[in-house]
């Protein structure tokens, strides 16, 4: 029995052991061969207790659970761009004016226009031809008729009196009949040059005796060809210069020219040839 007792009282010693071994804050490793073991202030351990292998360490109480706040990093800084408002738009002004009729002034016309069909011309005229008996010079006035369909195209109708010496110095008059093809390449221009062609004939009269009652008389049909340029002054008003040659032919009374060759034979020939120059104005209408 009183075993038994001692027993108890040692089971009950062990259990409060190790209940308070089990609510201490800080748990220390036992000496080997010890289940549980506790400290009390000097902190040696107790003497083991028989029947049961329990250590009862007293020391001071944990320390109070600490409290950490942990907060967010501060958020990075955000830059925002402000832009200036676009400038407003420039303000138009219109003006209105109270309506006023203004006379247009007249539009001058190109040099030359479709309206413009027909042309007076007069020129001074110089003829001049050489042979073997001598040297023909000419000279007179003149007039035609233009006729210019196109400003491109005319042709002219024209009509002269020419005076002077021929090729064996005597007294000679003609008057020349022609007709002219005239191509102006280039009708837009102030400078129009323009080639003319055609074909004419003319009577002369000459005086071999030197008494002014010019008892010979030719006829001659012949073709010209030149060049020349007519300056547009005005719409309606231009002046011209030109050359051309001919070669003509005699058609009536005896041969103008005549040779004695090596042989002594008279040789005769109806062919001549000459360079005509004229200058003068032309009035379109």
């Amino acid at each position: 029995m009183r075993t038994s007792t001692k027993t108890l009282r040692t089971s009950t010693l062990a259990s409060l052991l190790l209940l308070t071994a089990a609510t201490s804050a800080s748990a220390q490793v036992c000496p080997p061969g010890y289940a549980a073991c506790a400290y009390y202030g000097g902190g040696a351990p107790m003497p083991p207790v028989r029947g049961a292998q329990v250590v009862i360490t007293i020391g001071p109480p944990p320390p109070p659970p600490q409290v950490v706040i942990v907060r967010p990093p501060p958020p990075p800084p955000q830059y925002v761009i402000v832009r200036p408002p676009p400038p407003p738009p420039p303000q138009q002004y219109v003006v209105v004016q109270p309506y006023r009729q203004v006379a247009q002034a007249p539009q001058q016309r190109p040099p030359q226009q479709n309206d413009q069909r027909f042309g007076l011309r007069f020129f001074v005229a110089g003829a001049s031809g050489s042979a073997e008996e001598g040297r023909a010079q000419l000279g007179g006035a003149g007039a035609a008729l233009r006729i210019r369909p196109r400003p491109g195209f005319a042709v002219d109708l024209g009509v002269g009196a020419l005076a002077g010496t021929d090729y064996h110095g005597d007294e000679r008059v003609e008057v020349p009949l022609t007709v002219d093809f005239v191509g102006f390449l280039n009708p837009q221009h102030r400078a129009q040059v323009y080639l003319l062609g055609g074909v004419g004939t003319s009577l002369a009269y000459g005086d071999a005796a030197g008494d002014g009652m010019m008892e010979h008389r030719f006829s001659y049909v012949g073709a010209q060809a030149g060049l020349g340029v007519e300056f547009r002054l005005r719409p309606r008003f231009a002046l011209h210069v030109d050359g051309r040659g001919f070669l003509r032919k005699q058609t009536g009374g005896a041969p103008e020219f005549s040779r004695v060759n090596a042989s002594g034979e008279v040789e005769t020939t109806r062919v001549s040839a000459g360079f005509l120059g004229t200058f003068g104005a032309t009035l379109y209408f």
